[in-house]
This record gives C-alpha cells, structure tokens and sequence, in this order.
C-alpha cells in the first residue's frame, strides 16, 4: 500500500523501541509485530507512531513488581474488574461489571481506562472458587454478566464455558 503520512523520525522510532521492553509484554518482538500491521496496511506513519508513543507512555510497566501484565478477572473493594488487552496488544484495560438491574437478564461491563490498573495486583485475580461464591450470591456469572438460569450453572455458581476461562 502506498504511505499518505510522512515517514516517523528517527528520533521517534528509538523511543517507541525503548518504550517497548519497558511497557509492551514480550518487549520489542510483540511490538515489531504491530508495526508490521500498519506498514502493510500504509499506516505506519508519524501520527501512527506518535499514537503508538502516546498509548505507550500511559501503559504501566510490565516490569515493575505488583503491576499487572495478563489479561483476567480481578476483585477489589468487593468490585468485579475485567482487565484485557486492547486490539493492538500493547497496553491494558480494564472495565467493570455492574450486576444486572432488577428485571434484567445479564449484567454489563463498563469501561474504566486504564485507572483500576494503578492498583489492582496479581493478589487480586479472581479465583475459580471466588467466581463460584459470587455466583451463588448475585446469580449471576461473574466473569461474563449473564443470569444463571441453567439448574447446572446455578448450583456451581457459574456456567461451563466462563468456568473453562480459569483452567
């Protein structure tokens, strides 16, 4: 394809590189696979980079002790977080589950940004076991939002295919 941006600097290139092993998990391989995605789409360009640098700047470390660096269902304060990668792969977010209202079938994940990742840790990460006992106060699966309504799902907690998600 054929670039309509000008061509990112060099200056730009080696701090996008060195914010790689510092904020993308696997470092500058995962990213080098990003990149080929806009060059072959004729995207990678200084604005593309210059957005690639801003998401970057914002990610937390994946290095840094306590600092996620997976993807999965956390707990804090007694509020369910679903944390997941965005669709390049280089940073994480997290949304929140607010349980069904009254009369609702499934409860729905809310975006949250990036700010529950300043404090959630690996200590956090919901347990199978926790998901189940959650499952049997609200009635409702807490890893996906949906009612249990299967006798099955409802006397575990949680239906089968959310359960597999914490093998």
């Amino acid at each position: 394809m054929v670039m309509t941006g000008s061509l990112p600097t060099d200056r730009q290139l080696a701090f996008l590189d060195s914010l790689a092993e510092q904020k993308v998990q696997g470092g500058k391989a995962e990213l080098d696979k990003v990149t080929a995605v806009l060059r072959d789409e004729g995207r990678f360009d200084r604005s593309a980079v210059s957005k690639l640098i801003d998401a970057l700047v914002n990610a937390p470390d994946v290095n840094r002790p306590g600092v996620l660096t997976s993807d999965g269902f956390f707990e804090k304060d007694g509020t369910i977080y679903k944390v997941q990668w965005n669709r390049a792969k280089t940073s994480l977010y997290a949304k929140r589950l607010v349980p069904p209202s009254p009369g609702a079938e499934k409860g729905d994940f809310v975006y949250e940004g990036t700010k529950p990742l300043r404090f959630l840790t690996e200590a956090d990460r919901l347990t199978l076991d926790r998901a189940k006992e959650l499952g049997h106060l609200y009635g409702m699966c807490c890893v996906c939002g949906a009612t249990l309504t299967r006798e099955s799902s409802i006397e575990a907690g949680i239906g089968p295919i959310c359960a597999g998600r914490f093998a």
